[in-house]
């Protein structure tokens, strides 16, 4: 958690939000794959 202790590094904080927007955008996927599977083997 650098970005929180060094306010002053931009390059860094960039970092992190790219990061964490594709993290939670390839989460988003499972869970709709994971729910599309579901749908599908219940019926």
């Amino acid at each position: 958690m650098i970005v929180q202790r060094n306010k002053d590094s931009k390059y860094i904080q960039k970092e992190f939000e790219q990061w964490k927007k594709e993290t939670k955008d390839k989460v988003n996927k499972m869970k709709k794959i994971n729910l599309l599977k579901m749908k599908f083997i219940n019926g």
